[in-house]
């Protein structure tokens, strides 16, 4: 079986066949083969929709695919009692596959048809071990506590292994190591190295899209321009759900009607500020053990999971109207190779010092996450920097209270061009809503902290 398997997996991605037609086969094949309500079910329609369009010409290799995949049928006809071990839940589904959520969405489903309504039962321990290797890199740094405690008993070096895993999901031919776990995991292996196949995939062409992004010497390179000009959407807003719940439900209530809008991910980091919203469009992370070691900069670590490559972060005292989103997406299209928001700030590049002023629109050193228009490539550039700075990040009261500055930095670095401010208009662009005592902005640190993370961040960083 593994053989088989491992054969599939070469014909994914040794070949470099194109990602999605990987996906949607496999998909299908889950579709055709599991003899569940899946084949008919609306899920299933909407992530097959244009299936034909997107395979044009890909006949021979969907084939090649499906008779590579003869031979494992059985194993993964099995794959719905396997879903009877794991909470039909997304948070569980999320750290079993560790997928893009368009797949999580599917797994979802299949879990909600297939799960008993009563008991869940415990993950067994070797699957605790190998979830943490295939889990996709924000997966298993925001569900490994979530998952260890559906584990009996709790082994081996968290630390560690989501150390391991961090790295494995970066390097697509180390699923080999992996072949022995898998035979004895049996059904559950299989779903799981399925899971992998598009962890990988997804890996891959999102490395494709960014070309060099990976580059060993980064971020010390030369910048190079990665994409053609966006689009005018699809979009995904990102929000951080701290103290200002009733904020947030206000924003989430206006948005989910915006026709640009495609997703909203909530991310919660406060045990006293809980939020639920039921829609479709509207995905909340519970990500309060984090809250120390990510701080506000959890947010850039939620657009990795975003299912659209244009997202908005915004402020929970802020509402971004659909016209004023518009002037965002147009601005970003007029410049392409910077991130666009409303409100930005200076320093001077000969003694860098933070100015704590308003910019008039135009190219400026930081964009603020007020209301800020980036991509997805920048928020991975982000995460490859930000060993470089960890100790200012945790010096703040606030864990990492200038992650802006350093995404406007990076973002600067990788794409060519400093962000870009683009004018807006109270009350039609944004409306100011209750701002309350919490803001970050009044704490007695807040000027201090933010002059000396941008000296410390343009010298590390090999800046101008």
């Amino acid at each position: 079986m593994i053989i088989v398997q491992m054969s599939i997996r070469d014909e994914c991605t040794h070949r470099g066949e194109p990602t999605r037609e990987i996906n949607n086969a496999f998909q299908i094949l889950w579709a055709e083969d599991t003899a569940t309500p899946l084949k008919a079910d609306a899920a299933v329609l909407h992530a097959t929709k244009g299936l034909q369009e997107i395979i044009a010409g890909k006949e021979e290799q969907i084939q090649r695919l499906k008779h590579a995949a003869a031979n494992i049928r059985p194993a993964v006809q099995q794959t719905s009692q396997a879903f009877s071990q794991i909470h039909a839940s997304t948070n569980g589904v999320l750290v079993l596959a560790g997928l893009h959520f368009q797949q999580v969405q599917l797994l979802v489903r299949l879990a909600q048809l297939t799960c008993s309504n009563t008991g869940v039962a415990k993950l067994p321990l070797e699957t605790h071990d190998l979830l943490s290797l295939v889990c996709h890199n924000f997966s298993a740094s925001c569900h490994l506590n979530r998952m260890s405690s559906l584990v009996p008993e709790q082994g081996g070096d968290v630390v560690g292994t989501l150390d391991l895993a961090s790295r494995l999901c970066l390097n697509r031919r180390t699923t080999r190591q992996f072949g022995a776990m898998l035979r004895r995991l049996g059904a559950i292996g299989t779903m799981l190295w399925v899971g992998m196949l598009n962890v990988i995939t997804l890996e891959y062409a999102t490395a494709s899209e960014c070309e060099t992004l990976r580059r060993p010497n980064f971020p010390h390179c030369s910048p190079v321009k990665y994409y053609s000009h966006p689009e005018d959407g699809p979009v995904t807003v990102v929000l951080l759900n701290f103290k200002r719940s009733d904020n947030i439900r206000k924003i989430v209530d206006n948005m989910v009607n915006y026709n640009s809008v495609a997703e909203i991910i909530v991310v919660s980091n406060n045990p006293n500020s809980t939020f639920t919203y039921p829609n479709k469009k509207v995905i909340v992370l519970d990500m309060m053990a984090y809250e120390d070691d990510l701080g506000v900069a959890v947010r850039f670590k939620a657009c990795l999971l975003a299912m659209n490559r244009h997202i908005l972060i915004a402020d929970d005292d802020l509402m971004v109207t659909e016209a004023g989103l518009s002037n965002l997406l147009t601005a970003r299209y007029e410049h392409p190779w910077s991130i666009v928001g409303f409100w930005g700030r200076d320093y001077n590049h000969s003694n860098p010092d933070y100015a704590y002023v308003d910019t008039e629109p135009g190219h400026h050193d930081i964009a603020l996450t007020k209301a800020l228009l980036l991509d997805t490539c920048a928020c991975r550039a982000f995460w490859e920097a930000s060993h470089l700075m960890q100790d200012i990040a945790h010096e703040a009261a606030v864990t990492w209270n200038g992650e802006d500055i350093f995404m406007s930095l990076v973002s600067h670095k990788i794409l060519g061009d400093s962000p870009y401010i683009t004018p807006f208009q109270e009350g039609i662009d944004v409306h100011h809503l209750t701002e309350g005592t919490v803001g970050i902005s009044s704490a007695q640190d807040h000027l201090p902290h933010r002059i000396k993370f941008v000296q410390t961040a343009v010298r590390r960083l090999n800046c101008f």
